[in-house]
């Protein structure tokens, strides 16, 4: 039963990572999670036959857990910092993200490189391999995933603070989304890290959850592939929700002017504070197009204080 489960949520996983590779909007986030998506069901499928006479038919496949997960985590934080668009194109610095891979990838690859008759002569030993399944690489693999996945928390957390009060409502609907596959991911990350050394040190009744809680990635992807059904906005364009962001900012803007304004000339302070809708219309049309010409949105960084000093040369607000 359990490897019809495995099964059926591996073949979920690839449809669902297929569904989003193709969609033209968000396509840089959205690849990222697919490529998550097809590790993750190539993973399960694995485990789903996790057995000796299965290793014994496919010798290559030995040892291809070992490596895969090291691929999570830096995709992960990869998609966090598209989706929030505090990266929203290639940055050199990323490349460190997969520092681990490669060092994972440089230690196995001997093993890699055997000739099948060689990892079979291994995998003959059953007791050894099992043994080495739960051996020190695999023991800070573990610790890996627990970096990766509470960075990204991190990230999010930061990003959530810094533009909090300038979320379109689609925004504030896939930031909510993001927030909750990241604890759910931690947490699974978390029960799957005892559960690994429940079986390693053979603790009694608990070591045989070991493999059951790959149940709860089963269980993950296909809570995305609902929200995906449900909610089809959490993988769209990220211009969906500009309009509503640039009014909030133009109002915000405004109100950031008339501070300055009292602070430094008291006089005019009346005159600042009595801007009727019009002139906020305008300001806000205004705005939009600096926003669309100079694509100020893909600037993480960006200030109130930054979109008034651009605007202060604004004919509207300075007659006003």
């Amino acid at each position: 039963m359990l490897k019809l489960i495995l099964i059926a949520g591996a073949l979920q996983g690839t449809l669902l990572g297929l569904v989003l590779m193709s969609r033209k909007s968000n396509p840089k986030a959205n690849r990222i999670f697919s490529v998550l998506l097809f590790l993750l069901s190539i993973h399960i499928v694995v485990v789903a036959f996790d057995e000796r006479e299965f290793f014994i038919r496919f010798p290559h496949l030995s040892h291809l857990t070992w490596l895969i997960p090291l691929l999570y985590g830096p995709l992960i934080l990869l998609y966090v910092r598209r989706i929030t668009l505090i990266s929203p194109t290639f940055q050199l610095q990323e490349l460190l993200y997969f520092i681990p891979f490669l060092v994972w990838l440089a230690i196995q690859l001997p093993y890699y490189l055997q000739p099948a008759s060689y990892k079979l002569a291994y995998l003959d030993n059953y007791e050894l391999s099992v043994k080495d399944d739960f051996g020190l690489l695999n023991q800070l693999t573990n610790f890996v995933h627990l970096f990766f996945f509470s960075l990204c928390i991190h990230v999010y957390h930061k990003h959530e603070a810094r533009i909090l009060h300038y979320y379109s409502d689609l925004k504030k609907v896939r930031m909510v989304w993001l927030r909750q596959f990241l604890y759910e991911a931690l947490i699974i990350i978390i029960i799957s890290i005892f559960v690994f050394y429940a079986r390693k040190y053979e603790w009694p009744y608990v070591s045989k959850l070991y493999p059951f809680h790959f149940l709860g990635i089963v269980i993950l992807i296909y809570w995305t592939g609902y929200k995906a059904m449900a909610q089809p906005a959490l993988f769209g364009s990220d211009q969906m929700g500009q309009p509503e962001i640039t009014e909030n900012i133009a109002q915000n803007t405004v109100q950031e002017n008339v501070i300055v304004t009292a602070n430094s000339n008291p006089e005019k302070t009346t005159k600042r504070s009595t801007l009727d809708e019009a002139t906020l219309e305008i300001l806000a049309l205004q705005l939009k197009e600096v926003m669309d010409t100079e694509k100020l949105y893909l600037n993480s960084e960006l200030t109130i204080q930054d979109l008034t000093k651009k605007l202060q040369t604004n004919r509207h607000l300075a007659a006003a």
